[in-house]
């Protein structure tokens, strides 16, 4: 058996939503490669600024998780364990892909959220919109703590750094999305008033999770995954440094869409040179396309 804890690191100061499912499947990759047949974990953090945490399985169906594990030929199975006698398991041995990144990205696909969070999530679906109809997503990375560490990590002042990104999401919105498709905002705190405007302005149809239905953070990103495993089937606009903006294309299931990452966290680009800031090259993605350039997973 391989015991994880996906709550802690010592690579990363603060684990959230994305990372804990990120040190998950990636210790799943890892007991397959090493013949492991069980991952046993135990807790969730459901809040990096509280610390509070809850049994992994409030989380996750593990049930339904495993049977998906099977189902794909996937050698390994979960299993939700308590440390004994004040024990504490160690961090889970890889965050990303091992010699398989197709595996890693299948593990991914299967992990299925409890019953009691999809019944929840319910409630911040547009009720004007269908899973069958075209939908893109947004990704809207421009929350107050990104903001600060990528101000400080590229030396540009705050005000500055968000003017650009306001900039790069705008030009993205206006080239790639068209205003006769709805857009689900993705989003860890009220949106973005400048590129709301730019919507509001120019004729889209937008909805939004907020106001948030958990005090947890982490928990709210759970559902606005599951937001985007309802409804993301067309395009998406994310951030390239972001684990939340790959598990939003990993859990896209095999739908063919398409996907505009915004690059904008490597140290002193936005200082150096706003010429390569504005977003990477088109890419079209099915479930047997996983580009390099995708594969460069960095906790955020």
């Amino acid at each position: 058996m391989l015991y994880v804890d996906i709550t802690r690191d010592p690579r990363s100061p603060k684990m959230g939503c994305c990372n804990q499912f990120y040190a998950l499947s990636g210790a799943m990759d890892y007991a397959m490669e090493k013949n492991i047949r069980h991952v046993v974990s135990h807790e969730f953090l459901m809040d990096i600024f509280t610390e509070k945490r809850c049994p992994l399985d409030q989380i996750l169906d593990i049930r339904a998780t495993n049977e998906q594990l099977s189902q794909h030929n996937l050698d390994v199975q979960l299993q939700v364990i308590s440390p004994i006698d004040g024990e504490k398991y160690p961090p889970s041995p890889r965050w990303q892909f091992g010699s398989n990144r197709g595996i890693f990205f299948l593990v991914m696909q299967c992990l299925v959220f409890h019953s009691s969070l999809l019944r929840d999530a319910v409630r911040l679906f547009p009720q004007s919109l269908s899973p069958s109809t075209p939908v893109n997503i947004l990704h809207l990375r421009l929350e107050k703590d990104v903001l600060d560490a990528y101000s400080e990590q590229n030396t540009t002042p705050l005000p500055v750094l968000q003017r650009i990104l306001e900039e790069t999401y705008i030009r993205t919105l206006r080239h790639f999305f068209s205003k006769d498709i709805p857009i689900i905002i993705l989003s860890a705190e009220p949106f973005n008033q400048r590129v709301v405007a730019f919507l509001d302005k120019n004729g889209y149809q937008w909805f939004t999770t907020t106001p948030k239905i958990s005090p947890h953070r982490e928990i709210n990103a759970i559902y606005d995954l599951i937001v985007n495993d309802t409804f993301g089937n067309h395009r998406l606009i994310g951030m390239f440094d972001s684990t939340f903006t790959y598990m939003l294309m990993m859990r896209s299931r095999g739908k063919d869409w398409f996907f505009r990452m915004l690059h904008y966290t490597t140290p002193g680009v936005i200082a150096q040179n706003l010429d390569v800031l504005p977003f990477l090259r088109l890419i079209k993605r099915t479930t047997t396309e996983t580009p390099d350039s995708l594969w460069i997973p960095s906790p955020s």
